[in-house]
Parts: C-alpha cells; structure tokens; sequence
C-alpha cells in the first residue's frame, strides 16, 4: 500500500467566516463534522479521536494541523494508528 494524498475542494455560497467557524469550532464540528472538544486550529495541533462503522471495526484517528490560514485554509494530516 502507497501513500497518496487527498485533497477535498469544496465552494459555499456563503461567506468565508461562516465555513471557518463550522470546521474550527469545537460547538459548531460536533453538528456538521465530529466531535473534538478543545480542537484548536493551530499549526502543529495534535488531536485524535475513534470513529469508523458503526457496529463495525473502530480506527484510532491520529491527526496533525500542519497547515492553518484563517478563514482560508486548514491542512491536517490524518493517518490511522497501526496504518501509517
């Protein structure tokens, strides 16, 4: 198995602001992406969390902000322990 990169692009109609507060706020990421309390979108933050099917196997998610330009891009690393 190789390593490829992932990038997901995604336009809104909506203002800058708005997105960055919904994939940056702990409050507003548990309603639209996952439940992280205290994430903080700093480079070189290091959050984890369990997800996976539900019911089914669960993958111990390992990730790094390695990239953070407020209201305009959040880059993370996001391998699978046991998978890296």
């Amino acid at each position: 198995m190789t390593a490829e990169r992932i990038v997901f692009e995604h336009t809104f109609e909506t203002p800058a602001a708005n997105v960055w507060k919904v994939i940056t706020d702990p409050n507003e990421m548990k309603n639209w992406y996952f439940n992280l309390p205290g994430f903080k979108a700093e480079k070189g933050y290091q959050f984890q969390f369990a997800g996976g099917e539900e019911g089914g196997k669960q993958f111990l998610h390992l990730c790094e902000a390695t990239e953070v330009i407020p209201e305009k891009k959040l880059t993370y690393s996001w391998p699978y322990d046991g998978y890296t």
